[in-house]
């Protein structure tokens, strides 16, 4: 075989391996399915705690706020804010992943809300007079 037809095999084989290749979670700066779990449960609890509290205080703007909440959630992970949503846009075009970290989103909200329902009904027992 001429040494062009098997540069050219070995061009076309190099390409197609480049054109299959895709960012995966844990790889290209995207966080993994439970690190992107973690950040997402706790800026949902910033966005509560904003329009709780800090909404009621007139004194305070409520975007700059959360915004310096978002950024102790993201110090919090070790991540910032341009990984968070490299992250978040690659799970929105793969729904497959996506709808996993949903899941796995709600799963732990359940369990957190279990966890938290049950410390407080042992600290509320009834003691004996």
């Amino acid at each position: 075989m001429p040494v062009y037809k098997r540069n050219q095999w070995l061009l076309l084989i190099a390409f197609l391996l480049c054109s299959c290749w895709q960012a995966k979670p844990g790889r290209d700066g995207i966080l993994s399915i439970n690190a992107m779990k973690l950040v997402m449960w706790d800026m949902v609890q910033v966005d509560e705690f904003a329009g709780v509290y800090v909404k009621k205080d007139s004194t305070r703007n409520l975007q700059k706020e959360t915004n310096i909440l978002y950024s102790k959630v993201f110090a919090l992970h070790k991540t910032d804010s341009a990984a968070f949503f490299k992250s978040f846009y690659y799970y929105k075009k793969h729904p497959d992943d996506y709808k996993v970290l949903l899941d796995s989103l709600n799963a732990f909200a359940n369990r957190e809300r279990e966890n938290r329902f049950y410390l407080n009904r042992s600290s509320q027992t009834i003691k004996p007079q």
